[in-house]
């Protein structure tokens, strides 16, 4: 999550998560408030820049998740240990994200297979980190509204598994 922010604890996981999502959720709810007042040519800067925040949400949901279980399931030396080979957030790419959750075994990766294959995810997923990293690195990008949507509902998915899976996780709760 942000630099500032001390996470030791799945607890402390959740309570950041939770609060990094009503913040997205605020700012998702001004940006369509806002949309019937802007004209056309910043509708789709607001669209690019509402497609960076939900990237960028998920990236800090899952580096935040993994660094609250990483502190919560191990002692202190191999969580030090486990903190040194994830200090950033992992690239939102589909292929990247599935070998993250893949490092754990099963039943971690098989859920998570499970979760991108359903309802067109996978392919949302890697649609949305293009969107963001042609904007971020000033690329053309011609974008439609009702893809916002969309990604905000394939965010809200990802927060709703991750907190059951991850972040409320015991090892029956998979």
């Amino acid at each position: 999550m942000s630099g500032n922010v001390r996470i030791d604890s799945l607890s402390d996981a959740l309570r950041v998560a939770h609060t990094l999502k009503q913040d997205l959720d605020s700012t998702y709810t001004r940006y369509r408030a806002a949309l019937t007042d802007v004209p056309l040519d910043f509708q789709g800067d607001a669209h690019k820049y509402m497609c960076v925040r939900l990237a960028g949400f998920l990236e800090q949901l899952l580096h935040g998740s993994f660094t609250g279980y990483f502190k919560s399931s191990v002692d202190g030396m191999s969580s030090q240990f486990a903190m040194s080979h994830f200090k950033y957030a992992p690239n939102l790419r589909p292929e990247s994200v599935t070998t993250l959750f893949a490092r754990f075994g099963d039943p971690w990766a098989s859920k998570m297979e499970e979760f991108l294959d359903q309802n067109d995810r996978r392919t949302q997923l890697g649609n949305l980190l293009k969107v963001r990293n042609m904007t971020a690195h000033g690329q053309s990008y011609q974008g439609a509204l009702s893809n916002v949507h969309t990604y905000k509902e394939l965010v809200d998915d990802f927060f709703n598994w991750t907190v059951k899976h991850v972040l409320s996780y015991t090892p029956t709760s998979i």
